[in-house]
């Protein structure tokens, strides 16, 4: 990986030097996902007495993920900052710029199905291009998303491989812990017992919901340490561009100045030239006019020759 770490390894020793010993982000994370996890879990149990109600719920519960995507970055950074947040903040992401975060979620979850239907290689680039979104959005206080949506992918435009070489990582862990929980699922459901068939399905739960918040936490950790990381590596570009771009304009300037010497050098390099036009011209005239006036003596000479010639034959 580029920016601060320079590879996976670097980046997960700077995510846990960023983050040691500040274990509220858990609790948070408990927060932040129980209302999406119940919404879930709810949808997948009524959906066998009402069809089609998992489907309308997993909408709702994406859709207002990221209102709580929102306050949960901001619970995080002021972690990161040494404060100590209210854990009232979670829930800033319903607040003045509601509708704007609600917005930004619908487009993304379009997002995501469109680039899902399309298959693999589009799926990845929305993820790579637009997965960040959020953290941009808070960070630049955006109220519009196609603002919000276009500065991500510009930031993210040499970024995406950084991005995967953590964020697949945490991908296998939400699969294995997913398959884990259908596994053992599967398994209680053939308890004959009906009361000890509820009650480990709900033990069940719970530990999936508390090892879901637990990856989950640590990857707000390392989504919000690589934020950082993006953000030092643009601000690190812009200052080595500064001298370039400092050049470039120098270079220009002399260009202009050469141009503006050559084209006031022009007129007066064409006045000299017919000024040494008309000399030429005129020196011409006068050695012509200087040899034709001996040719007019010897005329004017040979006339009283000619006048003594006729007065002899007389």
């Amino acid at each position: 990986m580029k920016n601060n770490s320079k590879n996976v390894l670097d980046f997960f020793a700077n995510t846990k030097e960023r983050f040691h010993g500040k274990r509220g982000i858990y609790l948070a994370t408990l927060i932040s996902v129980l209302p999406f996890m119940a919404l879930i879990f709810a949808a997948a149990w009524l959906s066998q007495l009402v069809h089609g109600l998992f489907a309308i719920i997993l909408v709702v519960a994406v859709v207002f993920v990221g209102n709580m995507q929102v306050g949960h970055i901001r619970y995080v950074r002021e972690v990161a900052e040494g404060k100590n947040p209210s854990l009232k903040i979670l829930f800033s992401g319903f607040g003045k710029n509601m509708l704007f975060y609600l917005y930004l979620g619908i487009v993304m979850f379009i997002i995501y199905v469109i680039s899902t239907v399309l298959f693999i290689i589009p799926l990845f680039y929305a993820i790579g291009a637009f997965s960040m979104v959020f953290y941009f959005a808070e960070h630049h206080n955006y109220d519009n998303f196609l603002d919000a949506l276009s500065t991500t992918q510009k930031r993210m435009r040499k970024q995406k491989a950084n991005m995967f070489a953590y964020k697949v990582m945490f991908y296998i862990f939400y699969v294995l812990a997913t398959a884990l929980f259908f596994i053992a699922l599967v398994m209680l459901l053939r308890i004959d017992s009906a009361v000890t068939r509820v009650l480990l399905i709900i033990v069940l739960h719970v530990l999936y919901y508390l090892l879901f918040s637990y990856i989950t936490s640590l990857f707000s950790m390392c989504n919000f340490n690589f934020f950082i990381e993006v953000l030092d590596y643009h601000e690190r570009k812009s200052k080595k561009d500064i001298p370039v771009e400092i050049e470039e304009n120098k270079a220009e300037e002399k260009q202009e100045q050469i141009a503006k010497v050559s084209a006031t050098d022009e007129p007066k390099k064409e006045v000299k030239a017919t000024t040494t036009k008309t000399a030429k011209t005129s020196a011409t005239t006068k050695t012509s006019t200087t040899k034709a006036e001996p040719k007019k003596a010897e005329v004017k000479k040979a006339e009283p020759k000619k006048a003594t010639k006729a007065s002899k034959e007389k």
